[in-house]
C-alpha cells in the first residue's frame, strides 16, 4: 500500500508581488528622476530596464535597495533620458515612463539698441 502524500504549507513559497508599484515620473531637463517600488520579499536582486535594454549604474544613473524598497535615481537628466522604465525582481515585473521636459530658454543678456552709420557693419550679440 502506498502512503499518501501531504503537501507542506510551509514549503510552498509566496510569489513576489509588488506593495507599491513603479510610477511615472515628469521632471523638467537638468534636475532628477527618483523611480521606486516596494517588494513582497526583502533583499532581492533587482534588474532594471530602459526601453527594454538593461541599465548599469554609473556616475548619473544609480540603483539602490533598502530592504523591500529599490530605487532607480538618474541624476541631471537629458531629453534621451525619456523612455519607458521596468524593474524585474524574479518573476514580477513593474514599469513606468520617465517625461522630460525641456528647460525653456531663458536671454540672460538681451539685445541692445546700436547706431552705425549707412553701409557700415553692426554685430548684435545675445545670450
Amino acid at each position: 500500500a502506498s502512503l499518501p502524500m501531504f503537501l507542506s504549507l510551509s514549503n510552498i513559497e509566496a510569489p513576489t508581488e509588488f506593495l507599491k508599484p513603479l510610477e511615472d515620473v515628469s521632471i523638467m531637463e537638468g534636475e532628477t528622476a527618483i523611480f521606486e517600488c516596494e517588494v513582497s520579499k526583502p533583499r532581492l536582486n533587482a534588474k532594471w530596464f530602459k526601453d527594454g535594454k538593461e541599465i548599469k549604474s554609473t556616475k548619473r544613473i544609480k540603483t539602490t535597495m533598502e530592504a523591500t524598497k529599490h530605487f532607480l535615481t538618474i541624476k541631471d537628466c537629458v531629453l534621451d533620458d525619456e523612455a519607458k522604465y521596468s524593474v524585474k525582481l524574479l518573476e514580477a515585473t513593474s514599469e513606468a515612463t520617465l517625461l522630460v521636459e525641456e528647460e525653456p530658454v531663458t536671454i540672460t543678456l538681451p539685445l541692445k539698441d546700436k547706431t552705425c552709420i549707412e553701409h557700415e557693419s553692426v554685430s548684435f550679440t545675445a545670450e
